[in-house]
């Protein structure tokens, strides 16, 4: 708990409003199940909306007006959002899985190693060289003289007469933590590589997450307000009822499961970034009205909330409102969601290691 009132003191400083994460492991992990259960869930979420996404393309391609529509925009951002968190994860498990390997070749070796020391001809008192790889170990004897033998050859010779089998020191729990530890930083490594060293950031945040984590918060933010606006009839879709649907309700209901089953951190300053999204898209429609586009129905506004031929005092606040009102309170709810995930996680943790 003291580390989240640490975080809730430094969420209002400006400095957080960068897309930088001191830990990108949190974007590939979940605090309840394993990375393989994540990427399988983004993986299915991916396919199910570019699919969806695809078709919508399709039928607006000859009409060309497919992102002037708020709706179809913000499906754009939560589909793609998923098909990148659902690279990121592959990756990271290809990584891991190759990582795996290598250890194992690395264990092979050095029973080769062990083996052969226990079953070498020669006087162990005196020098001799012993050599393994994957397929053959060999040993032999090395002429040199007496006074050569320091320190260094006894140092080399130290790893291949221990046994492999666990030592009870290292059965321990303090040097099971740091072992922990050390993998947990090695995957961090893996996954920041996905980018390239060029492409690394402040904090270890790639150019890749960082658009992953952009267009997550503009997801999470929106979705709300596109449900919202779906059951009180806000965007008039001309279009069958489960494409309407998936757009409007099921693409809400896959982000708030990925925050609550990814470790993807969410923070309260974040909130300028749907704010922003939205408030370009207002923008965006009154250009488009003033230039003299349609919809698809030829009326000279996108939705009629956006009716700048009879704008009102209703219409005005009700922009006014959920830009500057609804959208805060939004974000500050996944904001508390985030923070009650990441304590009881914290509090798992605890009662399996007492265990």
């Amino acid at each position: 708990m003291k580390s989240e009132e640490k975080r809730m003191k430094r969420w209002p400083r400006l400095g957080n409003l960068k897309l930088c994460h001191s830990s990108v492991k949190d974007f590939t992990k979940s605090p309840w199940f394993s990375p393989v259960v994540l990427g399988v869930y983004r993986g299915l979420a991916a396919f199910y909306l570019m699919s969806w996404w695809l078709y919508n393309m399709s039928v607006n391609m000859n009409k060309g007006k497919m992102f002037i529509y708020f709706t179809n925009l913000y499906f754009t951002t939560i589909a793609f959002y998923f098909a990148i968190g659902m690279n990121l994860s592959c990756i990271t498990l290809m990584q891991r899985q190759d990582k795996r390997y290598g250890n194992e070749d690395e264990n092979v070796e050095r029973q080769s190693l062990a083996l052969l020391a226990d079953n070498c001809p020669f006087d162990q008192s005196k020098d001799f060289k012993i050599s393994a790889d994957k397929e053959t170990a060999t040993c032999e004897k090395v002429p040199r003289k007496e006074d050569e033998l320091t320190k260094e050859c006894a140092d080399k010779l130290e790893p291949a007469i221990i046994s492999p089998t666990i030592s009870r020191e290292e059965k321990s729990p303090k040097n099971t933590r740091k072992i922990k530890s050390s993998i947990e930083k090695e995957e961090e490594d893996i996954v920041s590589s996905f980018s390239g060293s060029s492409g690394r950031m402040r904090g270890g945040t790639t150019v890749c997450h960082q658009v992953y984590w952009l267009l997550y918060s503009i997801s999470t933010n929106t979705s709300v307000l596109v449900a919202i606006g779906h059951w009180n009839d806000i965007f008039e879709e001309q279009s069958f009822y489960a494409n309407v649907l998936t757009k409007e309700v099921v693409g809400m209901g896959l982000i708030v499961m990925e925050t609550l089953i990814c470790g993807i951190p969410v923070r309260m300053c974040h909130v300028v970034y749907p704010m922003l999204f939205t408030i370009l898209y207002i923008i965006f429609t009154g250009i488009y009205y003033a230039s003299g586009g349609t919809n698809i129905q030829g009326r000279s506004y996108v939705y009629r909330l956006l009716d700048y031929e009879n704008i009102n005092l209703w219409s005005g606040g009700i922009l006014v409102l959920t830009v500057f009102v609804a959208q805060p309170l939004i974000q500050l709810a996944f904001y508390v969601v985030s923070v009650t995930r990441r304590c009881l996680a914290d509090r798992v943790c605890r009662c399996r290691r007492r265990r």
